[in-house]
């Protein structure tokens, strides 16, 4: 990289390390957000949380007297506020520490929306496995690229990075449900559960598009690649085989969205008016 060229427009700031303070609150009351679903999952045993960041999935699990957590994370000083709630934190990469016993003695390996950074996650999950005790668990999330609002902003010619989501700027790998199957596969991960963890709302380009427009790309995507997914959240055990279970989380229609943005839009018209009087 040429020097003084400053930070690239795909390097995450450090403001979005930032958090509102009833943020705790808001992840457990959230049905269709990892962390929360991930703090009642792991419910007793030892933990490492690989790529802890701001330590929020670490206080949450200080909350149960039964779990006890360790964090690593190679962007995070040992000295960040966010980490002092786990056991044990370490400022390293997952590659640092397969070598050592403590491996084996973790029940849990967790990696909330980790593996979309990871340049060959298939690898580090694979040498991870390895390095595991056979009875060890891995709860895996990462965002599903076939999300309606990222096929919506494809149909409207847009694939913008953001600061955070979907389409977060350090994100290097996408997945949808046929290729988070196969890394999992090739990694030695057998999927006990997947669940869908759905998000209701749609992006602005669906107000960009005409109705027939809307209409026809919503009745293309219903029953194609869980579009009302945002979020899979795979419970992995070592070994092979089918998907154990396929659980969605906050189910909502295709068709039951479409008529309320329909009416969102279109209610102020004559002919809406007459509809939804």
């Amino acid at each position: 990289m040429t020097e003084n060229a400053g930070p690239s427009i795909f390097s995450r700031l450090p403001d979005s390390y930032s958090e509102h303070p009833d943020l705790l609150k808001w992840v457990k009351a959230d049905p269709c957000g990892p962390l929360g679903r991930i703090f009642e999952l792991v419910n007793r045993g030892t933990v490492l949380d690989v790529g802890a960041g701001a330590g929020i999935l670490g206080r949450l699990l200080k909350e149960n007297p039964d779990v006890q957590a360790d964090g690593i994370d190679p962007a995070i000083a040992a000295d960040n506020p966010g980490v002092r709630h786990y056991r044990r934190y370490d400022q390293c990469m997952l590659e640092d520490i397969l070598s050592q016993p403590r491996i084996r003695d973790y029940d849990w390996f967790i990696f909330a929306d980790v593996i979309e950074h990871m340049p060959f996650p298939d690898i580090n999950l694979k040498a991870l496995v390895a390095a595991a005790a056979p009875t060890a668990k891995f709860v895996i999330s990462t965002p599903n690229i076939c999300h309606n609002s990222v096929r919506l902003g494809l149909l409207n010619g847009e694939f913008e990075y953001s600061k955070s989501g979907i389409l977060e700027s350090t994100h290097m790998r996408f997945f949808n449900i046929r290729s988070l199957s196969a890394v999992l596969a090739a990694s030695g991960l057998k999927i006990d559960r997947l669940l869908c963890l759905n998000r209701d709302h749609y992006p602005d380009a669906l107000d960009r598009m005409t109705m027939p427009q809307a209409a026809a790309a919503l009745f293309a995507m219903a029953p194609t690649s869980y579009p009302m997914t945002y979020q899979f959240l795979a419970v992995c055990s070592i070994g092979s085989g089918e998907i154990g279970s396929i659980e969605p989380v906050g189910t909502a229609t295709q068709s039951r969205l479409f008529r309320e943005h329909l009416k969102r839009r279109y209610g102020h018209t004559p002919i809406g008016k007459a509809i939804w009087k």
